[in-house]
């Protein structure tokens, strides 16, 4: 991978164990940044291979991985659902990384650690600076619950970024 001139980039990094939620948070970040008027300048579901994305939370059979560019406030945002795939990971930070993004919003499973998007991007890019903030996907016991349990992670992560 090349050496890129980047500024600072900032990881939000979504974790938690496997099939806990990582990827509805995700989702809601990203309808949550829809509705606060960030535009979608690149959108890929990596389970359909299309490019049109929903403006409201899909029903949790179609919460299918993505990445995804917006621009929002005038910053860059990458998001990645995706996290646990070595090789699928490796891909997507070589798309990434020329953008020179603002923030990377990455998932990653715990029990995958070394293969997330975080970890590989800390061993490729040691030259680079960048800053990192962890948070927790919580887990709802029932899907009609899911709104309320992750609505606070959600909303934290957004007013960090209007930091």
């Amino acid at each position: 991978m090349g050496t890129f001139n980047m500024k600072k980039t900032k990881f939000i990094v979504i974790k938690d164990y496997a099939d806990r939620g990582k990827t509805t948070t995700i989702w809601m970040v990203f309808i949550e940044l829809l509705n606060a008027g960030a535009r979608v300048i690149k959108f890929f579901d990596t389970h359909t291979k299309e490019s049109n994305y929903p403006t409201l939370l899909p029903d949790k059979t179609h919460r299918n991985d993505f990445i995804a560019t917006l621009k929002w406030d005038g910053k860059l945002i990458v998001i990645v659902s995706f996290g646990d795939v070595e090789h699928d990971v490796k891909n997507a930070l070589e798309e990434i990384m020329p953008t020179n993004p603002d923030y990377i919003i990455c998932a990653a499973s715990i029990r995958y650690w070394a293969r997330t998007t975080w970890n590989l991007f800390e061993q490729t890019y040691t030259n680079l600076e960048y800053e990192r903030v962890c948070f927790w996907s919580e887990h709802a016991l029932h899907e009609l619950d899911e709104e309320r349990v992750k609505r606070p992670t959600v909303e934290a992560i957004i007013k960090y970024m209007k930091q």
